[in-house]
């Protein structure tokens, strides 16, 4: 049985900032993570070491990317300028993260999430990029395979 590896730009983040299922693509991601935590608890002694899981999870999916200019940009998706409104105003949206289209097999995570942190960085002669952290508001963030 072969490999399928999966292509990292065949995965993206959508948010739908209504809080409901319209969701939209966060533009030209150059990168996006997902990373999931649970607190552990040390249980060491004399006895020896010892790890036990917790009951907290952590879920926060970030991006980076370039930022568009609005004249040229698509308008029906979510850039820089439509973030930073969501982050000022404390919105919690409704994410989803994995590919726009998936197939059977494919994996792909939602849930609702607030911006936590929001950077732009505009360097001497280089694109002006920007990265955006979600945290999930009540982890973890559900897991769906297409059948």
């Amino acid at each position: 049985m072969a490999n399928n590896e999966v292509n990292g730009r065949d995965i993206i983040v959508m948010i739908d900032p209504a809080g409901g299922s319209s969701y939209k693509t966060v533009v030209c991601l150059t990168s996006n993570t997902m990373s999931s935590t649970v607190t552990e608890l040390d249980a060491s002694s004399k006895c020896g070491n010892k790890f036990v899981p917790g009951v907290k999870f952590d879920d926060t999916m970030t991006g980076e990317g370039f930022l568009l200019d609005p004249d040229t940009g698509i308008p029906t998706n979510q850039g820089y300028p439509e973030l930073r409104a969501l982050w000022a105003l404390r919105t919690i949206v409704t994410i989803k993260f994995g590919k726009a289209s998936p197939t059977t097999g494919d994996a792909i995570w939602t849930g609702t999430a607030f911006i936590t942190n929001l950077e732009l960085v505009a360097g001497d002669d280089a694109l002006t990029t920007f990265t955006v952290t979600f945290k999930c508001a009540a982890p973890p963030f559900t897991q769906t395979v297409t059948y």
